[in-house]
């Protein structure tokens, strides 16, 4: 059976079903959970080379500057996980939600790292919690031009051209 044109141009029908906040709260919980388990798994082996993971071993107060590298860290661990699992985390793979640009097409590797060196931002994460409910809900979002979808509902483009 032939495809006809009309078939392809249904087939490339970009429909984004932005993920409910809720959806969204459920990411940011489980992803900084799992952030805090692998800082701290990874403790016991770098601590020794590192002060400032030194410093979190021996549970001394940690100045700005510390506290601005892991909050950096954390930034740079989300946009490592977006690039490399095209617009996924393993919170949205848990949840079936997606990063995409507004396009449709999964995420760059640029835009994966913008979201990321954005969410450094002090207090970026009480974005999430507006009166506006229109997509999209974060400044990592709006100013890198990117929307979480939820996938199942969600029809995207599946190949970059």
């Amino acid at each position: 059976m032939e495809n006809t044109a009309a078939d392809n141009d249904k087939d490339s029908a970009v429909q984004l079903v932005p993920a409910g906040i809720l959806m969204r709260l459920l990411n940011f919980v489980i992803d900084y959970f799992i952030f805090g388990f692998c800082f701290v798994s990874l403790l016991p082996v770098v601590a020794p080379y590192y002060p400032l993971l030194n410093k979190v071993m021996q549970q001394q107060p940690l100045d700005l500057f510390d506290e601005a590298i892991v909050l950096f860290s954390y930034g740079l661990f989300m946009s490592v996980q977006e690039a490399a699992l095209r617009g996924k985390t393993i919170a949205k793979f848990l949840t079936g939600t997606r990063a995409v640009e507004l396009s449709g097409l999964p995420v760059s590797g640029q835009t994966a790292f913008k979201r990321g060196l954005i969410r450094v931002l002090p207090f970026e994460f009480l974005s999430g919690i507006t009166l506006d409910f229109s997509p999209p809900f974060t400044i990592h979002d709006r100013w890198s031009r990117s929307l979480v979808i939820d996938e199942a509902r969600s029809t995207i483009v599946k190949n970059q051209p």
